[in-house]
């Protein structure tokens, strides 16, 4: 396991999907075309390839109540298939799970794949993609995903700068959207608008990994309430991931990395 120092929250838990209110004027546009490149210039050749981790899962229920799980993920980027990532929910031995690729979500029951589907998992472009493959295939991605990255402005939150891609000024609570660092060039949160409904992700708990950065701690938020926590531990980078670990064809009996012997 890493440790490192971690990178201070700009903001507290927002518990409603409100748009930006930035605490200082714009200070120019952008769009998603250069933010997506600053970051992946910043730190290409640098990234990890690979990423394990353990997660406690915390999922809010309507009386006020949280169940509480042990989920499994598994990440790994590749030019010929890009970034895919795997998620093991509960003991493997039920063989429960996802799938995902920044386009497509295949769910696993039993062991046993289901078909493929649209959309794909909104994190992956933004938290993996785009510091490992060509600028050009994540801004696709995020469009398909329905961002507009034509749209976007500079400013300043909690005295940090700010990247916001996906709308034109703070006043804009219809479109998706997200933020970014300007100076450490990660993901702070975004807002996804789906059937005119609202669902943010904040991001946070940083901490360095290698050279690049890993955010330990996601909540989701939709309708002002909060979803779901998700909290990161005994994460590794760059380890080998037999190609067996993706192929859900293989799901049960690929060899993994938190199976006990």
């Amino acid at each position: 396991m890493h440790t490192s120092k971690h990178l201070a929250p700009l903001f507290a838990l927002l518990v409603s999907a409100a748009p930006l209110v930035a605490q200082s004027p714009p200070l120019k546009s952008v769009t998603g075309q250069y933010v997506l490149q600053r970051m992946h210039d910043t730190y290409v050749g640098k990234w990890y390839k690979t990423l394990t981790f353990t997660q406690k899962t915390s999922t809010y229920q309507m009386d006020g109540t949280a169940l509480v799980q042990t989920w499994y993920e598994s990440m790994r980027y590749t030019p010929a298939l890009g970034t895919q990532l795997r998620l093991d929910v509960g003991d493997l031995k039920f063989g429960r799970g996802v799938l995902y690729t920044a386009d497509s979500t295949v769910r696993i029951t039993a062991g046993q794949p289901g078909t493929a589907s649209a959309p794909g998992n909104e994190f992956i472009p933004l938290s993996q993609g785009v510091y490992l493959q060509p600028v050009a295939k994540t801004a696709d991605e995020l469009t398909r995903l329905g961002f507009d990255l034509t749209r976007g402005y500079q400013t300043v939150l909690d005295g940090r700068p700010v990247w916001v891609v996906g709308v034109s000024n703070a006043n804009d609570a219809s479109s998706s959207h997200f933020v970014i660092d300007s100076e450490r060039r990660v993901l702070l949160y975004s807002i996804l608008v789906r059937n005119r409904q609202s669902t943010q992700v904040n991001v946070g708990g940083y901490v360095r990994a290698g050279n690049g950065w890993l955010a330990t701690r996601i909540d989701r938020i939709a309708r002002g309430a909060l979803l779901q926590t998700e909290e990161y531990s005994d994460w590794k980078i760059d380890t080998p991931l037999s190609d067996a670990l993706f192929d859900v064809q293989q799901w049960s009996t690929a060899p993994h990395w938190a199976r006990k012997p």
